[in-house]
């Protein structure tokens, strides 16, 4: 017979996972200069020791296998995959593709064509060159990452938003502010200088800049005072001066009762992605895309869906090209706090991808920026205590799996 005591540890536990494993590998200290791989390894451990005392959750499963798939323990892997496989009914893409790849890795092959057919079943529009090409997506990430210099170490918080003809716009917080600033700087080299006082007013955080395609429009997040004394972000737009005479900014999207925040221009300069609490979303946090009209104003915000919103926070959405979409996220499965991610709109399906190891760490990893170099990139993360951000050098990227032209499509490797 149990113990009552044991009962109690039990309950405890559980408690205890549900309530810290969304934060949990933000919260560890500091040892966060190791490899995320470290981390994935100290909360298996944890996690294991949870399911040992009798923690019972497909979510559990989901997240042990997840986690020995990163670190290429195939075997492990299908073991957990298993036990979430036979205790959800809720059976989501990737989760599905990984457990197909670690079969296949393994020569498991009755229970590879097992998988195979059930993700024919639940996706049928999913064709089959697309499926072999999500399988390496995950595990063939490479990339070399270090800090991008900004030229002071004074400053609490540094987050860059937007590269633009070789200038770096960020968002800055200073000792002793209270509030967030924007900033400009040369991408190679120079001092950071505040942008103008009608958006650096001091009396609301400023952040997320970004340009339209032209160069004549500029869009930023800014919060503010609505009339029943709360704080909410809105969307503002200004147009940019070289003399430094900017106009004053106009709000876009502002609502007294949720926020709009995160503005990121689209590639062909007729949308606006951004974040959103409005009612009618997926969670905390969901990402939109809105028309720009003919006369400036945003036109009806488009949910961008399940594929890429989660129950969590969905933030800085970064369009790289037609069918890639970057964003953060603390939503879907990842290595810790925020991580990056890449979605993929396929011709059959989308879907959203974890950046992997070499870029996210068990810390905040935010605001991807593409450049105009298919192979440079900058995140900002706080991976070494503040907020900072990074160059990366893709050695191989997200860009390699998509077709170049329809005919790409063409791997039959799965019989009909």
């Amino acid at each position: 017979m149990i113990s009552v005591f044991k009962i109690r540890k039990l309950l405890f536990s559980i408690l205890v996972f549900v309530v810290m494993w969304p934060w949990q590998l933000s919260s560890q200290n500091a040892s966060f200069g190791q490899h995320p791989n470290q981390n994935l390894k100290n909360e298996i451990q944890h996690l294991n020791q949870l399911i040992q005392l009798g923690l019972k959750s497909s979510t559990a499963y989901m997240r042990m296998a997840n986690m020995h798939f990163w670190l290429q323990e195939y075997e492990m892997a299908c073991k957990w995959y298993t036990q979430w496989h036979g205790h959800t009914n809720n059976y989501g893409l990737m989760p599905l593709v990984r457990m197909l790849r670690s079969l296949e890795i393994l020569g498991q092959e009755q229970q590879s064509w097992e998988i195979k057919h059930q993700i024919e079943a639940l996706f049928p529009n999913l064709d089959y060159a697309t499926l072999n090409q999500l399988g390496e997506i995950e595990i063939g990430l490479s990339a070399e990452i270090r800090a991008f210099d900004i030229g002071t170490n004074a400053l609490e918080s540094v987050i860059l938003t937007d590269v633009n003809h070789d200038v770096c716009y960020l968002s800055m917080l200073e000792k002793g502010s209270p509030d967030m600033e924007l900033a400009v700087r040369d991408e190679n080299s120079g001092p950071l200088r505040l942008l103008n006082p009608s958006i650096n007013d001091k009396k609301g955080h400023a952040g997320s800049f970004t340009l339209s395609k032209d160069g004549q429009t500029a869009y930023f997040m800014k919060s503010y005072e609505t009339q029943k004394g709360t704080f909410e972000y809105g969307i503002f737009a200004t147009a940019p001066s070289k003399q430094g005479n900017w106009s004053s900014p106009v709000p876009v999207l502002m609502h007294p009762e949720y926020s709009n925040m995160y503005p990121k221009m689209s590639v062909d300069g007729r949308h606006l992605y951004f974040a959103s609490d409005r009612p009618g979303g997926f969670g905390q946090l969901d990402l939109y895309k809105a028309p720009i009209l003919e006369n400036g104003n945003i036109g009806e915000p488009l949910n961008l869906g399940s594929t890429i919103n989660t129950g969590g926070k969905e933030i800085y959405p970064n369009e790289a090209s037609d069918g890639i979409l970057y964003f953060a996220s603390d939503g879907h499965a990842g290595f810790g706090g925020y991580d990056l991610y890449v979605h993929l709109n396929f011709p059959t399906v989308g879907v959203s991808c974890n950046l992997g190891a070499g870029i996210n760490s068990p810390k905040d990893d935010i605001a991807y920026i593409t450049h105009v170099s298919n192979q440079t990139a900058y995140l900002t993360s706080n991976r070494s205590g503040k907020e900072r951000p990074y160059q990366i050098q893709w050695i191989l990227g997200p860009d390699n799996w998509l077709p170049q032209k329809e005919n790409d499509f063409v791997n039959l490797d799965f019989p009909r």
